[in-house]
């Protein structure tokens, strides 16, 4: 079993919780326990993704008013898209894209999280990699690292999920996520479900190595002041931990997540004239993506540097922080949820692991 815990100054590194499968039914012992971590992980943030997919939706509409929105649109503030978004569409309106996101959501958290966790004990085995890095179990080097590690591969899911979700919730008429992710392959091919993979990690990899920082840090800062170690903590603790540290991290971060929606949306909102948060639309799905595809060809899509001039120019630098508060309310409590969840089920993993033995 691996873990994300980080012990107190003076504890032994890991708290002695290293696997040593010495014969073949400790191994099988270490294999179910990987099972058991992985369903947590991805259980969690299918629940976690219940509560707070309306904020997502409400973020991915307020960044995503631009080049086809009047300036009245992109100057809405979140309950104004909220009270639209209700008034057009009801609740279903808010749950725009959940269908791509559940189905997604637990290969892709459960990979990140149990990345992080590998990372992290591999890590901590070395010597700095010859780098002179110091990766103690309580360096901010080592939470850094393994926060770049994990969202790196997890990518691989949440990218084409980023790209079939927000087209999506941005367009006019309501669709369906089957029907999105038909017209990118009929309009724009395979390679447009990975539209934005650099810049993704570029956005939530920075946001990563951010969040394990300081989830860490808290983490242990309550474990010391509580005197235990940090995989005993409560639940309070853990929750204020991940709620306040994913706060900060998707504060820091919103202005990368304005150009990388932009970027992965584009096509679907060059010929829209009410933008993503209110208007009419410019026709039926179909016909405005292969209309925006056309006139907005693969291999031609906008660099994040021309993104970032246009938003400047067209709205200011308050443009590159557009759904600020949006995003905080997604990710916070997403996080808070996610993390409390896999956290607790850790530790009845380890509880029942030392009553085994």
């Amino acid at each position: 079993m691996v873990s994300t815990t980080a012990e107190p100054a003076g504890q032994r590194p890991n708290g002695g919780e290293q696997i040593t499968a010495s014969d073949g039914r400790s191994e099988a012992r270490a294999g179910s326990q990987w099972v058991q971590l992985l369903f947590a992980a991805g259980t969690s943030g299918v629940v976690a993704r219940s509560f707070v997919h309306p904020m997502d939706t409400m973020r991915a509409k307020m960044m995503a008013a631009g080049a086809g929105a009047t300036d009245s649109a992109r100057s809405l503030g979140l309950a104004h898209v909220c009270r639209a978004t209700y008034l057009k569409e009801g609740m279903r309106g808010f749950y725009r894209g959940f269908g791509v996101t559940v189905t997604v959501q637990a290969p892709a958290l459960a990979t990140y999280l149990t990345s992080y966790d590998y990372a992290k004990q591999q890590l901590t085995r070395t010597d700095g990699l010859g780098l002179g890095l110091n990766f103690h179990p309580h360096s901010a080097w080592t939470h850094l690292a393994c926060g770049l590690i994990a969202e790196t591969i997890s990518a691989v899911f949440w990218v084409p999920m980023e790209v079939v979700k927000q087209r999506v919730q941005v367009r006019q008429e309501r669709v369906s996520s089957l029907a999105v992710l038909k017209d990118l392959l009929r309009y724009e091919g395979p390679s447009s479900l990975f539209r934005g993979y650099g810049l993704t990690v570029g956005v939530f990899g920075p946001y990563a190595m951010l969040y394990f920082m300081f989830y860490e840090r808290m983490k242990l800062y309550h474990a010391q002041r509580n005197g235990c170690r940090v995989d005993q903590l409560s639940t309070g603790p853990i929750l204020s931990s991940a709620a306040a540290s994913a706060a900060l991290s998707a504060a820091a971060t919103t202005p990368l997540d304005v150009i990388k929606t932009r970027i992965q949306t584009e096509g679907d909102i060059l010929l829209r004239d009410g933008g993503a948060t209110g208007g009419t639309s410019t026709g039926d799905g179909h016909r405005n993506a292969a209309a925006g595809a056309a006139s907005h060809p693969s291999g031609t899509r906008s660099s994040a540097a021309s993104v970032m001039r246009r938003i400047i120019a067209e709205q200011g630098l308050r443009g590159m922080f557009r759904g600020l508060s949006a995003r905080v309310l997604w990710i916070s409590p997403q996080t808070a949820i996610s993390m409390t969840c896999f956290e607790t089920a850790k530790q009845w993993i380890m509880a029942d692991k030392q009553r085994i033995q």
